[in-house]
C-alpha cells in the first residue's frame, strides 16, 4: 500500500510542465523507495527509467533504476532493452548497449527485431566477433527453418562487415 500511494506522488511529480533537478532527485528516491517496498512493480521501472532520462537528465539514476529492476524480475524482456537503449543513446557505448539488447532478446516475449539490434550494435562497436558468437548462438537454439535463413544471412553481414574492420 505505501508502495502504490508513493507511485500515486511520484507519477504526479512527474507530470509536471518542467521538472527541477531537485524534483528529479525526489523521483529518483521516490523509485527507489517504491521499488524497495515492491521489488517486482515492474511498471515503476519501466516508466521511471523512461522518466528520469526524459523529463530530468539522470542517467546514471535510470540505469541504477532499470539494473535494480532486472535483478528482481530477470524474466521481464523491457527492462534489459531500456537499459541497453539508455547505453547507445545517451551514454554512446555500443557495446553494453549490444550487450544488454542481446540479454533482452533472449528473454520470453522478446521481438524478434532485437536479436538484428543486437547484432548491428556489437558491430558499430567494432566488436563484430561478439556479434557472431550472439547470432551463432541464436541460431542454435532456434528450430523455426525461416528464422534460421535470417540468421544466416546476418552472419554472413558480420563476416563480410568483420573483415573489412581488417
Amino acid at each position: 500500500l505505501a508502495a502504490d500511494v508513493l507511485w500515486l506522488q511520484a507519477i504526479q511529480a512527474m507530470g509536471e510542465r518542467s521538472i527541477s533537478r531537485e524534483s528529479g532527485t525526489w523521483i529518483a528516491r521516490a523509485l527507489d523507495v517504491i521499488t524497495t517496498l515492491d521489488p517486482r512493480f515492474v511498471r515503476v521501472y519501466r516508466a521511471g527509467g523512461i522518466a528520469l532520462t526524459t523529463l530530468v537528465p539522470l542517467h546514471e539514476e535510470s540505469n541504477r533504476l532499470l539494473s535494480k529492476g532486472i535483478e528482481h524480475n530477470p524474466e521481464d524482456w523491457q527492462l534489459p532493452f531500456l537499459l541497453g537503449f539508455n547505453y547507445y543513446y545517451n551514454e554512446q557505448n555500443d557495446a553494453k548497449a549490444a550487450w544488454y539488447i542481446a540479454k533482452a532478446s533472449r528473454l520470453p516475449e522478446a521481438p524478434a527485431y532485437l536479436t538484428r539490434l543486437a547484432a548491428k550494435l556489437y558491430v558499430s562497436a567494432h566488436t563484430p566477433q561478439d556479434a557472431l558468437l550472439f547470432l551463432s548462438q541464436v541460431y542454435e537454439h532456434t528450430a523455426d527453418e525461416n528464422v534460421r535463413r535470417v540468421l544466416e544471412q546476418r552472419i554472413k553481414e558480420v563476416v563480410v562487415e568483420r573483415d573489412l574492420l581488417l
